[in-house]
Parts: structure tokens; C-alpha cells; sequence
């Protein structure tokens, strides 16, 4: 009897609170040199993969209109195209802008021009899992917050765009995803938390364009 392999079932998304993943910000940036928490503050708010964050390089930066083009990531010790093989200009928020900023103190004019440096030792991450053992899985310890791996930043950016009533194709297009994905990924957060939302607009529309029914226009119906 032949058994067929297994289908593999794709993780649904465990983001964190904007709440938590502030908390862990600010108690990187009491324990640890400040491009550490620089790194991750970046990440939560940009939804970048783990590979293109540790592979953004100044050269990609556009401080003048606040966008950073994400054309590679660092997979492997070597440089690869994106995930999905293709480029995409990501806004850079309040948040995001900031820890960018920071960091341009620390590795700007550094060699290899890379924007996030394990500051250890001045290099760039060799690779994620670095930045995770030291830094990631002690202050999840510390705060007692629940373990999440860091590609969780990446759905935390994601649902605080939803939540906060963005549309869902922007913040698809923002992370990298096929918007069929993403809808299929965070329907959740799309239909549950905007359901009321959305039937005031419905409302709003049908009170606004269509004249009230009295009960002598029905009865003359």
C-alpha cells in the first residue's frame, strides 16, 4: 500500500501587539548598543523578510522621499533576489524612518554598505540567527511575552496596518505578497475587525442616495 506524503500545511500568522513589540524595543534599547534595537524597531515597522532587512544596503535608501527599494536579501552568507523575484518600494513610516535615521550614525560610511551591523563587531549580521540567539529569544524571556520567531515582525507589521483600516492591497504590496495570498493569509484581520466599519459605509451610502420609505409610499406600492 503506497501512503502519500503529507500536505504541508502553511503556518497562519502570530504577529504581536503594537503594545508588545514596543515593549521590546525599548528594553533592546536599555540592554543592548542602540543599532540593535535600531535593527528590530525597523523590522517591526516595514514588514521586511529577515533576509532583506539584514541585506539592505544604503545605496537602496532614499531619505528624501522616506522609500527604500528591497531588491535582494542575505540568504546563506551570500546575496539573492527577493523572495519572489522581484523589486518593491516600501513607504517608510514614523517609526521606521526613525530607526533608520539612528543607524545612519553608526554604518553609513562603513564599507560594504550594508545598513545593519551586529555592533559585536562592526559587520554586517552574517545571519539571522545571530541577531535571534543573543538578542531576540532573551528579551522575549525577560518580558515574559510569548515566543514568536522574529519572521513575526513581519505579520505584526501587517496587522497593524489592518487594523489601523489601510487597505489590504497597499499593505500586500508593501510586504512582497501576491494580494490572493495575502487575503487568504490575514483574512481574519480583514473581515473581522472591519466588518462594522464597513457596513457603515454601506449604510452611510444607502442613507445618503436613497430616499426614506414612508408607510403611505408603500402602501401605494
Amino acid at each position: 500500500m503506497n501512503i502519500g506524503n503529507a500536505s504541508w500545511q502553511k503556518k497562519k500568522p502570530d504577529p504581536f501587539t503594537i503594545e508588545e513589540a514596543q515593549k521590546i524595543v525599548a528594553s533592546m534599547l536599555e540592554r543592548y548598543p542602540q543599532p540593535v534595537a535600531n535593527y528590530f524597531e525597523f523590522m517591526f515597522f516595514t514588514g521586511l523578510r529577515t533576509s532583506e532587512g539584514i541585506g539592505l544596503e544604503w545605496n537602496d535608501v532614499d531619505f528624501n522621499t522616506k522609500t527604500i527599494l528591497v531588491r535582494q536579501g542575505f540568504v546563506l552568507g551570500k546575496m539573492e533576489d527577493t523572495k519572489t523575484s522581484k523589486e518593491r518600494t516600501v513607504s517608510l513610516n514614523s517609526m521606521a524612518f526613525a530607526a533608520l535615521k539612528r543607524q545612519k550614525a553608526w554604518t553609513f560610511l562603513q564599507e560594504g554598505g550594508r545598513v545593519f551591523h551586529d555592533p559585536a563587531t562592526n559587520e554586517p549580521w552574517p545571519d539571522e540567527q545571530n541577531a535571534r540567539r543573543r538578542h531576540w529569544i532573551p528579551t522575549l524571556r525577560l518580558l515574559g511575552i510569548r515566543y514568536r520567531r522574529p519572521y513575526s515582525m513581519r505579520s505584526t507589521y501587517a496587522t497593524i496596518g489592518l487594523m489601523a483600516g489601510a487597505n489590504p492591497a497597499y499593505i500586500a504590496g508593501q510586504l512582497g505578497h501576491g494580494v490572493d495570498v495575502f487575503f487568504k493569509d490575514y483574512a481574519a484581520w480583514i473581515n473581522g475587525k472591519h466588518n462594522a466599519t464597513e457596513l457603515d459605509k454601506i449604510e452611510a451610502q444607502i442613507q445618503g442616495n436613497i430616499p426614506k420609505l414612508s408607510l403611505a409610499n408603500i402602501k401605494q406600492a
